[in-house]
């Protein structure tokens, strides 16, 4: 993916304690929609920094794949297994906390820096606008 467009280094303790880190490929290589059924999501998930899934499909929704980084939860315990991870209401407020801020972040730079968001939104617009198409 080369170099990051945007970097966002996420710390919180509430609702969950979370420390994360993500970054936004240039949109000038941003993954082409044409051909990707089913595209792995790039973020991955750590429990007291001991990795837990490589690709975290429960912690951010498929239109949100392109984006890369690490998601470390505190309050997961060691002990959960992988298959009943999804099932549990930890993942959805990890979930809910994570997109709520990355949407944030995004927010925020498209008031900080409109030329610099806009080339962004010309390479990811079409993943956008699937999410508020899915989330309704």
């Amino acid at each position: 993916y080369g170099k990051p467009f945007y970097t966002l280094m996420y710390q919180t303790d509430a609702p969950l304690s979370i420390k994360s880190c993500f970054y936004i490929p240039d949109p000038d290589n941003a993954p082409s929609r044409m051909f990707t059924k089913d595209p792995e999501i790039g973020i991955s998930l750590h429990s007291r920094r001991v990795m837990v899934k490589k690709h975290a499909d429960g912690v951010i929704p498929k239109w949100l794949h392109w984006m890369k980084g690490i998601v470390d939860c505190e309050d997961m315990p060691m002990n959960i297994s992988r298959e009943s991870m999804q099932d549990t209401r930890l993942m959805e407020k990890l979930s809910m906390a994570v997109v709520r801020r990355i949407l944030r972040f995004l927010q925020q730079e498209a008031k900080k820096d409109p030329e610099k968001y806009q080339k962004f939104f010309k390479g990811y617009s079409y993943f956008l606008k699937a999410g508020v198409i899915e989330d309704k």
